[in-house]
Formats: C-alpha cells, structure tokens, sequence
C-alpha cells in the first residue's frame, strides 16, 4: 500500500503565489462574542501569480454526496472482485479543475489485466454481504483508513478533519491531496472516540458521515504533538469543559449538545457573510482572550471560501470553550504575522515549532499556525 500524502504529487503547471508581506496584509478585524478574526487580505499580483493553482473538492462535498469511500480495512483482492460495478456511480464533476494538470506519481491499485478500469462500489451498498464485513474487522487499526475517491475532483483532505462512523470516530492527521478515482489510500488518522471499538448497528465498516473541523486546541495537538494520548487528553478536557462526555469518550458529542451548537451557529451567521463578501481574502488570523488561537491562510480566495463555514466552526469552538472577550492589540498580531511570514517569504524555522506548510510541487497550498 502507497502512502498518499501532499508531496507524493507531481504538477504539469506549478504553483506561483508568493507568501510575503508586501503581497498579503491583515485587513480590518471583525468581532463577534469571544472571537476576533483579522481577514488576511492578497494583492492582486497574489492572485495573478496564483490562478493556475486549480480546484479542488471538499472533503465534506464528496462524503455528503456518495463520492468517497473510507473504510478500516483494505478489501482482500478477491473480496474487491465483489465490489465492482462498472459506470455505476454518480460523477459530479468540477467545472472549474483542470484535470490535465494533474499526473499522480503512483499507479492505481488493480487487481488484474481484464479490471484495470473497474470502478468500485460505495461500501454502504455493500455491508450486506457478510464477507465483507468480516474481512473489513481484519488487522483495523486506530491510525489509519483507507480512502476511494470515486469522483472525477481532486479532493483536499485538511488535518483536523473529523468523521463519524467505523470503529471509532476519527480525526484526520495530515494534509493530503486525493486524485480522482483513486482507490484505497491509506489514510493516516487519530481517534477521537477513545471507548468505542465495533461499528454502530454492529454491521457498518464504512465512514459516512462528515463531522467538522476540529476546534484549534485539538488541531494544534494532531498536526504538533501527533500522539494518540495527547489526542485522547484534550478530547475529554474539550468534552468535559461542554458537559458533553459520553460513555465512548467521542469528541463529536459536542454535536449533541444543543446550547453549544446553537452558539457556535450564531458566530458563523453573523461572521461568515462578512469574510466572504471580499474576493481578495484569503484567510484568517483568530484572537480570542490575548492570545492568538491560530491562523489558516489558503493560496486562493476560493479554497479558504470552501473551508471558511467549516473554519468558522472550528474557531468558534475554541472562542466558546476556552475563550474570552479579545483583547489581544492589532499591533501584537501584526507582529505575530511577521513572525511567520516576513518581505521574503515565509519564515520556515517559525513553522516547524508552531504550524504547518501544506505544500504541492514545493509551493504553499495551505498555511497553519497556532499559539
């Protein structure tokens, strides 16, 4: 099995936006409760230098629409003959991709000559058959699924991704890019259900429910600290904070908790009509308290447009359950900025402490930071 992870990639046309100060600059903030937002705003020769970047699917769009397949198991060869089925599933292309762009390094697994081209149905429509399930149980384990993308995108999966279903709910570990129709890739992950270990209805082995972004405090701890019990510990104190612990220790528990989600709702009402109105955003420094809670800055208007619900949430989370009315002076977050990005370019020694390069061809795709 090839792991597929964002350097394993290879462009026909490179990326080009420039991460520096003279090309990105904070606009005004905006201030809802506990949450300060400082919009990341690009020049225009940013967004020139970076038009060839191209499109890509969510995460969250292809799981609500059939397009992906996470699993805990690889099928065994003879188990994935059970599952073809030839042109029968539902394409929804991306009218904005380049496809041509994109050449993946890898090849595709197949399992003879004569399937080359097979196209493998959606695990839900195959629990039924009792092999299958029995063979999904074999040698799961916590750290890693395996992803189909069965759609004709390439699809962006970000770090502090969470699904629901499976064994164990869990949190994805690390930035990666998913070409189309590409079949069973590992997928590294963490759990955030620490006493669950059987599917729900003891007879689904599939992920089919997308869940969130995860807020910044157990992001910061999967993509930084990468250790399982370092992910388990700030579950509970998250869950705990929200009285919202259940018996399987599940971080989505806080979907549950209804004064909650309708406080996180109200933060992205009101915030998110502000952060998409301007096409030249391109992320977002949040504050809450004195402190910063972190930063997500994308290469394009439309790839921080498709995650900015999803942030929103995540920021919010942070803003309710641990933060306070911002204080934190704009001064201070300039400077927080500079640290990370300077009139050069990126600062990488400050990111391998503290964040993130997402890259693809050795040019930033994604920029994550947190304090």
């Amino acid at each position: 099995m090839l792991l597929l992870l964002g350097y394993v990639w290879r462009c026909n046309l490179p990326l080009y936006a420039q991460f520096t100060l003279p090309e990105i600059s904070l606009g005004t903030p905006v201030t809802y409760k506990n949450l300060q937002l400082y919009p990341v705003i690009a020049t225009t020769s940013f967004f020139e230098a970076s038009k060839n970047t191209g499109s890509y699917a969510t995460l969250q769009q292809t799981m609500q629409n059939r397009l992906v397949q996470i699993a805990e198991q690889e099928p065994q060869p003879q188990t994935a003959r059970l599952l073809v089925m030839q042109n029968n599933y539902p394409v929804v292309p991306n009218q904005n991709r380049l496809l041509e762009r994109y050449e993946p390094v890898f090849e595709a697994n197949t399992f003879a000559a004569t399937d080359t081209n097979a196209i493998y149905s959606p695990f839900d429509n195959a629990i039924l058959d009792p092999e299958i399930v029995r063979l999904s149980q074999l040698e799961a384990q916590t750290d890693r699924l395996f992803i189909t993308n069965l759609s004709a995108d390439t699809i962006y999966l970000m770090a502090g991704e969470v699904i629901k279903g499976g064994r164990q709910d869990r949190v994805i570990a690390q930035n990666m890019l998913l070409p189309p129709n590409t079949r069973f890739a590992t997928l590294p992950v963490f759990c955030v259900e620490k006493n669950r270990w059987g599917y729900h209805n003891d007879k689904n082995p599939c992920f089919t429910d997308y869940s969130c972004i995860a807020d910044a405090n157990l992001r910061k701890t999967v993509q930084l600290n990468a250790v399982q019990e370092e992910v388990w510990n700030v579950v509970n104190r998250t869950t705990a904070l929200q009285n919202s612990q259940t018996a399987t220790q599940a971080y989505t528990a806080l979907e549950n908790n209804t004064a909650f989600t309708r406080l996180a709702d109200m933060y992205v009402q009101y915030l998110q009509p502000i952060l998409t109105g301007n096409k030249q955003i391109v992320g977002v420094l949040a504050v809450t308290g004195n402190r910063i809670a972190g930063a997500d800055i994308f290469a394009t208007n439309a790839l921080f447009t498709n995650h900015i619900a999803n942030l929103l949430r995540s920021y919010a989370a942070n803003a309710i359950i641990n933060g306070s009315a911002p204080v934190l002076m704009q001064q201070a977050v300039s400077a927080n900025l500079q640290q990370y990005i300077t009139a050069t370019g990126i600062n990488r020694q400050a990111f391998a402490n503290k964040g993130n390069i997402f890259e693809v061809n050795g040019q930033p795709l994604h920029l994550t930071w947190y304090e």
